[in-house]
């Protein structure tokens, strides 16, 4: 009788042989050669839940190496700020393959909203002025409460799985329903981690969609009253109506990298074209060189506005001051020449400065890019 033997890897543990992993393997696979059929334990839990769930597509994991590399290499160098060594000495020492079960919302929503028009007016008083009437006229607003409402429709996706649910809503939330492949094309890893569905599909709603949707009627009635006079919009119950609710599954590469002792975590959509992170390693020192550059910056420009104004203030008092209108008005010009002449080589060395700092860290991420190869770690072996 054949037996059960759950395997890790692709090979056979009964004898050792290749396993070749087709689609759709459910996660039971015969060997071979020892016509053993194995058992892989990540696919078969991925079986079990799209059949429990009737899951009919999905996105797979099908991003390259190279492009992952990538990803992690835009994750180091997306802050100026960086450790300028951070690409050499950065390595990448895990990627776990996650599939989370998620929900595609099509939603088609209203919502009432009140807020208060202004007119402008104009108002008439007669004088008398014996001979004469003189007639004086006021403009004012007259503000009047109204009423609308506002519209929309999206298309939003929102985990199925509480663990998994401020990742998919920043990776996922605004996925194209054409992206998505049936589900006899999701090709899955072996090793892939699929999570349960632990969140309900109206928990989901109300945690996650619920609120988006909530913000772009606001955005909405905001935009249908451009152009108008109003205030005190207050935005009254909406009404989000769901119109279809497919279940899918979504993959997720969850990258972990090392440098100086420290692990950081990437997370990236199966397609490779989006990811996320929440931390990165910056250069404390470069990070204090940059705030310094900035202070300067913003001090010169402070510097400028206030002595404009002070000149301007000195000019119009020389201008009316009896016997020293002549020369207070030369020295305010000269003076005002002088500092507008300072004040531009100020400004031109602190933007020299500070675009020689960000030219550093673009020269030594283009310095690593020109090598052609990846980052440390499981990238930079074939496999």
């Amino acid at each position: 009788m054949q037996s059960d033997i759950r395997v890790k890897d692709f090979h056979c543990n009964n004898c050792g042989a290749a396993l070749n992993i087709p689609k759709n393997s459910k996660g039971k696979v015969v060997c071979p050669s020892c016509k053993t059929e194995c058992i892989i334990e990540g696919l078969v839990k991925n079986a079990e839940i799209q059949a429990k769930e009737n899951i009919n597509s999905g996105i797979p994991l099908a991003a390259d190496k190279l492009l992952l590399n990538q990803c992690v290499v835009n994750v180091l160098t997306d802050s100026a700020c960086m450790p300028l060594d951070v690409l050499e000495k950065a390595v990448v020492i895990s990627e776990e393959h996650i599939c989370v079960p998620a929900y595609l919302y099509y939603c088609n929503a209203m919502a009432s909203f009140t807020y208060e028009a202004g007119n402008l007016r104009e108002h008439k008083t007669a004088i008398d002025l014996g001979d004469k009437t003189r007639i004086e006229k006021e403009q004012y607003t007259e503000w009047t409460q109204m009423s609308s409402t506002a519209s929309t429709t999206a298309t939003l996706v929102a985990a199925g799985n509480r663990e998994y649910s401020g990742i998919i809503q920043r990776l996922y939330m605004h996925l194209d329903p054409g992206k998505l492949v049936d589900v006899e094309e999701l090709d899955y890893p072996f090793d892939v981690n699929t999570v349960s569905y632990n969140l309900p599909q109206s928990a989901a709603f109300n945690e996650y969609i619920k609120p988006y949707v909530d913000s772009l009627l606001e955005e909405k009635a905001m935009e249908s009253l451009q152009g108008k006079t109003y205030r005190n919009i207050t935005m009254g119950g909406s009404n989000v109506q769901k119109d279809e609710i497919i279940r899918i599954f979504l993959g997720v590469y969850h990258i972990v990298y090392e440098y100086n002792g420290q692990r950081y975590s990437v997370y990236v959509t199966g397609d490779g074209q989006n990811y996320i992170y929440d931390d990165a390693p910056v250069d404390n020192q470069r990070q204090e060189m940059l705030n310094e550059k900035q202070a300067a910056m913003s001090s010169i420009k402070n510097n400028h506005k206030w002595f404009v104004w002070g000149m301007i203030i000195c000019t119009v008092l020389a201008l009316f001051t009896s016997g020293i209108t002549l020369i207070g008005t030369v020295v305010c010009a000269v003076l005002y020449f002088k500092f507008k002449g300072d004040y531009k080589k100020q400004q031109a060395t602190c933007q020299q400065d500070m675009d020689a700092f960000y030219a550093e860290a673009e020269q030594a991420k283009q310095n690593f890019l020109q090598q052609h190869r990846p980052l440390q770690g499981i990238y930079s072996v074939n496999n």
